[in-house]
């Protein structure tokens, strides 16, 4: 099945070669749906940049084919700082999550023992807050009447006169947090799979720790850290949430140029450069710095010192602090869902009160964007599981021509920031005139999500033994009756891990629904219009209750894995004996 099957095909007869095809044409039918969603919601709309591009003219006249050319060097003349603001702040983000995360992630892979799912629990949790709601947090905690501003200034840290909000720290730091997780993640992966005694080998071999870490290690973990930089690097470079609620117009970023130049001043032509500029600038980025040589690969044993425990406490300390500072503003969005506040802004303690859980939907638009966001993540993800779980079989269990191609497009809207999806997809709808709403919502959704079932699934299906399957067909089912009777039961908890995910990031997304929505408003957009307001408490409960759901559902999705992974133990040497027989 894997390779074209499991058994032998039958001889070469007319109903042979009719079975011969339709197998064949198996895979295509699995991938169509997805590769066609892409093609015209990714592909098209990315090109179509290009042709808005080159276009002059105004709303209000409309705008005409011009091939205006020059439209890129002015654009990028006029934006030279926010560009390279952009790509300043974007990097030191990603190198300060390396330095924040990869102690983290190590400490998880070897030595966390049984906390280790905890651990990665907590890395995930905050995905369920959404990131605008995350970011007001810190508002809150930087405020310059704020507990920490007060402390770092009666320990002198912090003149008399000097702030944290509004500055450039405090955006770089809003970056660094909000995308934090996306490093951990990857490179816990990378280094949960690596064999350790290759560095008990490297030592036994008089290298010093030092000398093993650099030459064993790091060689090792190097597709984590490239995964763990794209996925911080590439969004960061298009954000703008941090940059306007976090600082000013001195640390506006490349976004928040494309944001207000698409949805406010509406030059199509020049967003549209912008965007299409900050695409190839990462495009470039990512292909200097692809890896080009294979790990190292390679046992022994090594005494543990009081070294080497000193070592492991420090590990251990830095990781617990690492997930106390990813928990700062969940615990502040919890805290300030029970404030007494008595004013419009949520920022300081006024005393405690349950008057806010006791009505949460007291604002009725906050409950109608409430809903309006989890009827848009339950749709997204029904779809995107759908179409990524049938991509996911097509990638993994078949050989097909074109299959490196539709790899690469999948997993392109990974590798493109957030700010340029929404545009192109923007550009696409104002092109076909198609007016924005839930629909449009949906469409990109499923696109920029469709590519996080797929790793998933994937890497459940890549994870099984494939014995079961092949001992299914060797019984005489065919491969839809394995897939659906087979296959589908054991990778359900990947599917619903997938399903999770995909959830977490519809319902958390900001950037490309304000391209998309239209009139259509999400729970991350009405506070995003409120923080400029004030932000009403009953936002945090929402966030709050929204949290421990998730919570919940991890919890669900945790039963279910383990429950497989047993009868994956029960059915392996069951397969083996069918097929010994």
């Amino acid at each position: 099945m894997s390779t074209g099957g499991a058994t032998a095909d039958p001889a070469a007869s007319g109903g042979g070669l009719s079975l011969r095809r339709r197998r064949a044409l198996l895979p295509l039918l699995f991938v169509a749906p997805g590769l066609i969603w892409l093609t015209l919601f990714y592909a098209i709309p990315i090109v179509t940049q290009l042709w808005v591009s080159l276009q002059t003219g105004n709303p209000d006249d409309g705008f005409a084919q011009t091939w205006n050319w020059a439209v890129y060097p002015d654009a990028v003349s006029e934006n030279i700082d926010q560009l390279v603001r952009s790509l300043l702040y974007a990097g030191t983000a990603t190198v300060l999550c390396l330095i924040i995360a990869f102690p983290l992630a190590y400490f998880m892979a070897f030595k966390a023992g049984r906390w280790r799912n905890l651990m990665l629990l907590l890395i995930i949790l905050p995905f369920f807050t959404s990131l605008i709601v995350r970011t007001v947090a810190w508002q809150t905690i930087l405020t310059d009447d704020g507990w920490v501003v007060d402390t770092m200034k009666s320990l002198g840290l912090l003149a008399e006169d000097g702030r944290l909000l509004a500055t450039t720290g405090a955006v770089i730091a809003g970056i660094t947090y909000n995308f934090l997780p996306f490093m951990a993640l990857p490179l816990y992966a990378s280094l949960e799979r690596m064999d350790r005694r290759l560095v008990e080998a490297a030592t036994d071999l008089y290298a010093s720790r030092w000398t093993a870490f650099r030459k064993v290690t790091l060689p090792l973990a190097a597709p984590g850290i490239f995964a763990g930089t794209l996925l911080v690097f590439i969004p960061a470079i298009g954000d703008y949430i941090n940059a306007q609620l976090l600082g000013t117009p001195k640390q506006f970023m490349i976004g928040n140029v494309i944001q207000s130049q698409y949805l406010s001043v509406r030059d199509y032509p020049t967003a549209a450069a912008l965007s299409f500029v900050v695409m190839v600038i990462v495009l470039i980025l990512i292909a200097i710095a692809a890896p080009r040589h294979e790990a190292p690969a390679g046992g022994g044993g090594r005494m543990r010192t009081t070294v080497d425990r000193f070592r492991d406490a420090a590990l251990g300390g830095w990781s617990v602090l690492a997930l106390i500072y990813l928990f700062i503003p969940i615990f502040v969005i919890v805290l300030f869902s029970f404030n007494d506040n008595q004013g419009r802004f949520n920022f300081t303690w006024q005393g405690f009160t349950l008057k806010h859980w006791q009505n949460p939907f007291k604002i009725e638009q906050l409950q109608e964007a409430f809903v309006n966001s989890l009827t848009v993540a339950a749709v997204t993800t029904l779809i995107a599981v759908l179409l990524g779980t049938f991509v996911a079989l097509a990638l993994v269990r078949y050989r097909w021509r074109g299959r490196g191609a539709v790899s690469g497009l999948v997993f392109l809207p990974l590798a493109t920031p957030e700010v340029v999806l929404g545009a192109a997809l923007l550009g696409w709808f104002l092109t076909l005139t198609f007016a924005r709403g839930f629909v449009t919502v949906i469409i990109a959704h499923v696109m920029f999500t469709l590519g996080y079932v797929v790793i998933t699934i994937r890497a459940r299906l890549e994870g099984m033994d494939l014995h079961i399957e092949e001992a299914a067909m060797d019984l005489g089912a065919g491969q839809l009756t394995t897939i659906r009777k087979i296959t589908l039961p054991l990778i359900a908890p990947g599917i619903a891990a997938a399903g999770l995910l995909a959830f977490a990031i519809s319902i958390d997304d900001f950037v490309v629904t304000n391209f998309t929505a239209g009139p259509y408003q999400t729970f991350p957009l009405f506070v995003y219009g409120a923080a400029k307001q004030g932000v009403p408490p009953q936002v945090n409960v929402l966030a709050t209750a929204l949290l421990v759901i998730a919570l919940l559902g991890m919890f669900v999705n945790l039963w279910f894995q383990r429950r497989a992974a047993r009868r994956d133990a029960r059915a392996m040497p069951e397969a083996a004996a069918l097929q010994a027989g």
